[in-house]
């Protein structure tokens, strides 16, 4: 296994290979009646805000609270912040990370899913890859760099 990126922040890991492939294998054998169902991603690599340097998207765990979330790491300063809360490490499995291509996309809200009463923005325009986050079947994040900082929008709900 390759050595962990430098900087983890504190209390937090990356997988190990046998827990990637624990997790793969049960959302494979759970989602077995799904043609075509892929193998769940947890790091990916794009330019995410811009600059022109490969940043890095990961699950991370964090074995005293049982918890996994997702981290980015930008190449212009290799600080990770965490972009999600922490979920309950035994629903691994369901979860994944993957690239969302630049471009726009119609939002959970902008179809009319969701609270009424949240701040919406209809439509996601995201000049640099984004981020997808989402637990199978169920509902899809998509975080995205605005120029200053990660935004965050449901692209279902």
């Amino acid at each position: 296994m390759a050595a962990a990126p430098l900087g983890l922040p504190a209390g937090w890991r990356e997988p190990t290979e046998a827990e990637v492939r624990q997790a793969t294998e049960a959302a494979a054998a759970y989602y077995s009646f799904v043609e075509g169902h892929q193998d769940a991603k947890y790091a990916v690599v794009a330019d995410f805000d811009g600059d022109g340097r490969a940043d890095r998207a990961a699950v991370l765990l964090n074995d005293r609270k049982a918890q996994f979330a997702l981290f980015v790491r930008l190449a212009k300063d290799g600080r990770y912040r965490k972009l999600s809360g922490g979920v309950d490490v035994v629903a691994l499995w369901d979860w994944d990370v993957d690239l969302v291509e630049p471009g726009a996309y119609p939002s959970a809200c902008g179809r009319g899913l969701g609270d009424d009463r949240a701040p919406c923005m209809p439509t996601i325009r995201n000049r640099w890859p984004g981020i997808a986050w989402g637990q199978n079947e169920t509902s899809l994040a998509m975080f995205f760099w605005d120029g200053r900082r990660f935004l965050e929008e449901f692209l279902l709900d």
